[in-house]
């Protein structure tokens, strides 16, 4: 069930006893001490998004995995910045709302309006 997802997300060696994930360009936090978010670091916390339904997206959603944990972020400067690094959770997803320096196939770089 998607709870058990969560749960093993959150029980993972990597999250239990701090609550962050070291990447090699940035810190994912979700620890309940979080400070102001940089291009190092990005602090995530549980609340609703204003523009995005999430009961919506997981009636939706038929994958067992990818897309569980779901992660949505206003702004990131590329959404494979957290992806550098060591392995985060199987299904783990971070959808940006706007990213500011993203970069496609052969290097192609692009800026994406909020909301695309």
């Amino acid at each position: 069930s998607r709870s058990e997802v969560l749960d093993s997300f959150f029980e993972s060696k990597r999250l239990l006893k701090t609550k962050t994930l070291v990447q090699n360009i940035i810190t994912i936090d979700f620890s309940p001490n979080l400070k102001f978010p940089s291009e190092t670091y990005l602090p995530i916390k549980s609340a609703s998004a204003p523009n995005f339904n999430s009961s919506l997206y997981l009636s939706h959603l038929t994958t067992s995995h990818l897309g569980q944990p779901l992660i949505l972020v206003p702004t990131i400067s590329s959404s494979m910045v957290p992806f550098t690094g060591p392995p985060i959770f199987h299904g783990f997803t971070l959808v940006p709302q706007q990213q500011l320096s993203g970069q496609g196939r052969g290097g192609n770089k692009w800026l994406s309006p909020p909301g695309c």
